[in-house]
């Protein structure tokens, strides 16, 4: 998954742009310029999606979203490969 898939899923899993705005408290335009998510907003986004769907180890994480910074996943399970 590219940083790009990552957000688009997150922002899919959350609802829409404006209610990941909201969950991060931040404006409607600023979350829509983003082709990426900015590192500074990564654990927040992640933070955003587990909220939606209540379960962890689900969705875009903060490796898929800034990989440059966090790495790979560490660990991925057999449903996410």
């Amino acid at each position: 998954m590219t940083p790009e898939q990552a957000l688009e899923q997150a922002v899919q899993i959350v609802g829409t742009k404006s209610k990941l705005a909201a969950e991060l408290g931040l404006s409607l335009p600023s979350v829509s310029v983003w082709e990426r998510c900015p590192l500074k907003y990564a654990l927040a986004v992640e933070a955003a999606v587990q909220k939606a769907l209540k379960a962890y180890g689900e969705g875009p994480t903060r490796y898929d979203l800034c990989p440059e910074a966090f790495g790979e996943r560490p660990f991925m399970s057999e449903k996410s490969q």
